[in-house]
């Protein structure tokens, strides 16, 4: 029988009346078992459940014919307090007998084997009663018994039996393991019994579905998370079910989320996640692969099936970024850089060349990461060819343009590219990917600028004869220059103003850090006037005797670092000339960084 389609609104319901005539030839005691089902088109089909208890699954509507007594039983489990069941979490059980045939039930007797939960779950002495008491209730064995029979006489036709008990979930179980009981009935003189079964999974609310997985950063590629990788605290987690964005979960800082209290899917019904990292945004990409037993996508999990009472574990995120855009002074990760690969010519290749066509173009989040998942599947990305890797920093006038100066590249557009095939120069022998650097962070300040633990690569040679190992390079961390203009605070003074010829002047220059960071290969360049002469091993920095440099009529005080919070003080004795003649005579300094030539006066 079918019943006309409709809209049912929210918040409402619907209710379908029928009846049948049981035929005259069926003979006394049969059991007559009845189910209908829901259709709709946003959801699958729900069948109708007759104790409308989802845990154990859905019961159909069950009647006896003639005078023979009937029971039925469900049983249902919740986490007291509320919440998913954990090590160490109290479970309470309920068992349910209703009388649903036409006269009363006798003999019945309620019971309960709790030796299938050894090592998971142990009883709680006493918690047991029987419709509110303890009468007819024992526990031998580890087996539950409660007699109603003896308590209460005969179960009257529509009554109900409940057996309620408690059991401690061990403290050393794991996530994920299912507990199961089985609760049974039997009655007239023991001739009928009914059985049912109700599972609880740890770390799961029971009745509903629970997702939960980690993200991470995989820096040995191996799709397992150890102890010393970067987790992806902060991260974002989209669910959806067919289609329909449902809830938002953030990473925490233990690298796991969690979606509770889920319904399970049915037929035709799946779950998806999607990740997106902190201030990703239209010029974001995807950074990894994801790890699960369903259908994995870059930083995508679709077709995901959930029952009721089961945690679906290990939704897995390790993505594995190529490398980090830093600032190379802070040695921070720098948002807002956009990367391009482009051919030798310096023509970009197409944006079908990469799994994540966003990968073109692509703009760094706060995280810094890049990536390039090289496809080779368009005729400007062949296998063997050369690439270049172009970065344009932020514009937001922070940075210089161009390829860093502080940190030069290991090969650029100017020397052969690097076959990463070959990786002639693999910092980790361990893994069968290529990485420049060691570490999959981007060098510490303490790492001097030039050092093997700072190399990296602008100009690459890719091959697809292993993907990805040969078409990506990893921890291949990418400095840009920051503007140092005003970084540094520079003054100069004299002992003596006025001077007469043969006299000693002495200088005083100070330079001290206004950048708030470690600025390393200062120089101090003084230029003095003609005339004066400088006093060969007068200077003294910080108080100490030090050599400096003679280039015509400059001193150069070479190799200065200055910390966060750093200062220094250069004193210069100068001797006035005979020939000098009278009038103003000015002496200049500088502080240039080395490598970028920018100066202060």
């Amino acid at each position: 029988a079918g019943e006309a389609s409709g809209t049912i609104a929210g918040n409402s319901s619907a209710t379908v009346t029928f009846r049948v005539t049981i035929d005259s030839a069926v003979a006394g005691g049969t059991l007559i078992s009845n189910q209908g089902t829901l259709t709709s088109t946003e959801q699958a089909d729900e069948p109708s459940d007759a104790d409308g208890v989802d845990s154990n699954g859905d019961q159909p509507t069950e009647i006896i014919v003639g005078s023979a007594q009937q029971l039925v039983i469900a049983k249902d489990v919740i986490v007291v307090g509320g919440g998913a069941a954990q090590p160490g979490s109290a479970l309470e059980y309920t068992v349910q007998v209703t009388n649903s045939g036409a006269v009363p039930a006798t003999q019945v007797l309620l019971s309960d084997d709790l030796n299938g939960m050894t090592g998971q779950a142990t009883y709680i002495g006493g918690s047991a009663r029987l419709n509110g008491s303890i009468a007819g209730v024992s526990e031998t064995g580890g087996v539950l018994t409660a007699d109603f029979g003896s308590a209460y006489g005969p179960l009257p036709v529509g009554a109900t039996a409940t057996l309620r008990f408690r059991v401690l979930v061990n403290n050393a179980v794991p996530v994920g393991t299912v507990i199961s009981n089985t609760g049974e009935v039997s009655w007239d003189n023991g001739s009928r019994s009914a059985q049912s079964t109700v599972v609880a999974e740890v770390g799961a609310i029971p009745g509903t579905a629970t997702l939960r997985g980690r993200a991470w950063r995989d820096t040995n590629f191996d799709n397992v998370y150890d102890n010393s990788e970067p987790l992806l605290a902060g991260w974002s987690v989209e669910l959806s079910r067919n289609g329909i964005a449902l809830l938002t979960r953030t990473v925490g800082k233990d690298g796991f989320y969690e979606f509770v209290g889920l319904p399970e899917t049915r037929s035709g019904e799946a779950y998806e996640l999607r990740f997106e990292a902190p201030g990703a945004g239209a010029g974001s990409v995807k950074l990894g692969l994801a790890d699960s037993a369903f259908t994995n996508e870059l930083q995508r999990i679709s077709g995901i099936t959930a029952r009721a009472d089961s945690l679906v574990n290990n939704l897995n995120l390790p993505i594995d970024p190529n490398g980090v855009v830093y600032n190379s002074i802070s040695r921070e990760p720098v948002a807002g850089a956009t990367l391009r690969l482009v051919d030798a010519t310096g023509t970009p290749v197409a944006a079908s060349c990469f799994d994540d066509p966003a990968q073109q173009g692509q703009v760094t989040s706060a995280d810094g990461f890049y990536k390039f998942d090289l496809n080779f599947a368009d005729v400007s990305c062949a296998s063997g060819d050369d690439y270049r890797i172009e970065v344009v920093p932020p514009a937001n006038g922070d940075y210089e343009p161009g390829v860093s100066r502080v940190i030069a590249p290991s090969s650029d557009a100017n020397t052969a590219a690097y076959d990463v095939p070959s990786c002639s120069g693999d910092a980790v022998a361990g893994t069968a990917a290529c990485e420049t650097q060691a570490s999959a962070m981007p060098p510490a300040q303490s790492v001097a600028a030039g050092s093997p633990l700072t190399a990296y690569y602008l100009h690459l040679s890719f091959s697809n004869s292993d993907l990805p190992n040969d078409s990506q390079i990893f921890n291949n961390h990418i400095p840009v220059d920051p503007v140092l203009d005003g970084a540094v605070a520079i003054s100069k003074t004299a002992a003596i103003v006025n001077v007469s010829r043969g006299q000693f002047v002495p200088y005083v220059i100070r330079v001290s850090n206004t950048y708030g960071m470690p600025i390393p290969d200062l120089a101090i360049v003084d230029s003095f006037p003609a005339g004066f002469k400088y006093v060969a091993d007068s200077a003294r920095l910080d108080g100490q005797p030090v050599q400096l440099e003679m280039a015509g009529r400059q001193l150069i005080l070479r190799d200065l670092d200055l910390a966060a919070d750093g200062q220094h003080s250069l004193k210069l004795l100068f001797i006035v000339g005979a020939g000098v003649s009278e009038g103003e005579y000015v002496n200049r300094a500088q502080v240039i960084h080395t490598a970028t030539s920018g100066a202060d006066t």
